[in-house]
C-alpha cells in the first residue's frame, strides 16, 4: 500500500504539465507525454490546446493518442466520492467477475457522456488501435460498430439509425458519426477535471504499488 503522503505526491507529479530532474535523468509524466504527442500531431498548440488552429485535428494517429490518455487515465487514477449514479454505472459493468473496462472507466467518472456513446468510444478505440480501422467486429451488439470520421459533425457521437449487423456492406444508416476535434477537445476537457479533482482531494491512485505507478506512468531521459 501507498501512504498518504506518497500517493499526494506522486499524483501532483503524475498531473504536473512540467518535467523534472529525477537521478540525473529528465522525468516526464506519461499523461503529460500523451497530451503533448496528441496535441502537437494534430495541430493544436502543445502548451495551450485552444490558441492555435486545428490544421490536422482530424490526424487518426492524434485521435488514437488521445484514446491512449483515456486508457491510461482510467487505469491510473479512481475519483473517490462517485454520485450515486456514476457508481451504479460502474457496478452495472461488473459481469461474470471480468473488470470494469479502464476506458469506460475514465469516461464515466469525469464525464457526464451517456452509456450509448461511451460504448460507441470505445469501439472506435478497440477499432483504430487494434486494426487502424473504422470497423469493430464484435459478439456484443452495442460494440459492434463501423464508424464515419467527421470533424465537421456538431455531436461529439451521432449513433445510426440503424445499428450495424455486422453484414458488408454496411449502408449510411448504419454508421455512428464522430468529431474527432471533439474528442481531443473531451478528452483536454477530462485533464482538466482530473485536476480539478486532485485539487479537491478527490482523486486517489489506482494503483497499489508505488514503484509500479512511478514504472508504468513515467518517462525518463
Amino acid at each position: 500500500m501507498i501512504n498518504n503522503a506518497n500517493a499526494k505526491r506522486l499524483l501532483n507529479q503524475y498531473l504536473s504539465e512540467e518535467s523534472e530532474r529525477h537521478g540525473g535523468l529528465q522525468r516526464w509524466s506519461c499523461m503529460t507525454a500523451g497530451l503533448r504527442d496528441a496535441r502537437r500531431t494534430t495541430g493544436r498548440d502543445e502548451k495551450d490546446w485552444t490558441s492555435k488552429p486545428r490544421k490536422r485535428a482530424e490526424s487518426w494517429l492524434g485521435l488514437m493518442g488521445y484514446i491512449a490518455v483515456l486508457d491510461q487515465l482510467g487505469t491510473a487514477v479512481l475519483r473517490s466520492a462517485l454520485t450515486t449514479d456514476k457508481q451504479t454505472r460502474l457496478d452495472e459493468r461488473l459481469h461474470d467477475g471480468k473488470p470494469v473496462k479502464n476506458f469506460e472507466r475514465c469516461l464515466v467518472q469525469f464525464t457526464d457522456l451517456q452509456d450509448d456513446d461511451i460504448y460507441a468510444l470505445y469501439a472506435l478505440r478497440c477499432s483504430l488501435m487494434h486494426d487502424f480501422s473504422l470497423v469493430n467486429l464484435h459478439n456484443n451488439r452495442k460494440y459492434q460498430r463501423v464508424f464515419r470520421l467527421d470533424p465537421n459533425a456538431q455531436l461529439l457521437v451521432k449513433q445510426p439509425e440503424t445499428p450495424w449487423d455486422g453484414t458488408f456492406p454496411a449502408s449510411a444508416d448504419n454508421m455512428t458519426v464522430v468529431n474527432p476535434v471533439l474528442v481531443g477537445e473531451l478528452v483536454e476537457g477530462i485533464a482538466i477535471e482530473v485536476r480539478k479533482c486532485q485539487a479537491n482531494d478527490h482523486l486517489e491512485l489506482a494503483l497499489k504499488s508505488e514503484k509500479e505507478f512511478e514504472a508504468r506512468y513515467f518517462l525518463q531521459f
